[in-house]
């Protein structure tokens, strides 16, 4: 296996970026979402599994097809990171080398 090496300096981050995290948002996708749910939830049936279903039921709930404010990291950040720093998550991703953290 060939090492890579990285330059002196270099930072490692991690991120995160999916409408569903993120929250905050209303457009023209959220927008469809709210317009086709119900279709949505209906023909799930048809696309998953028994056991899948069985081991998921929410996946028949229409409500469960709009995304609306998600995890809303958009507006509890700081909350978000408080949670993080509580857990240690910070601690464990800097003794990994990961210093930086960005949403977008």
């Amino acid at each position: 296996m060939k090492k890579y090496e990285f330059p002196k300096g270099f930072l490692w981050g991690a991120a995160t970026s999916a409408h569903q995290v993120e929250g905050g948002n209303i457009n023209d996708w959220s927008e469809w979402e709210k317009e086709n749910a119900e279709r949505l939830a209906k023909k799930a049936e048809g696309y998953w599994q028994k056991w899948q279903i069985e081991k998921f039921p929410e996946m028949l709930i229409e409500e469960n097809y709009i995304s609306g404010k998600a995890a809303d990291h958009y507006s509890k950040y700081e909350e978000d990171f408080n949670i993080a720093k509580l857990l240690a998550v910070l601690s464990l991703l800097s003794l990994c080398g990961i210093g930086l953290c960005r949403f977008g």
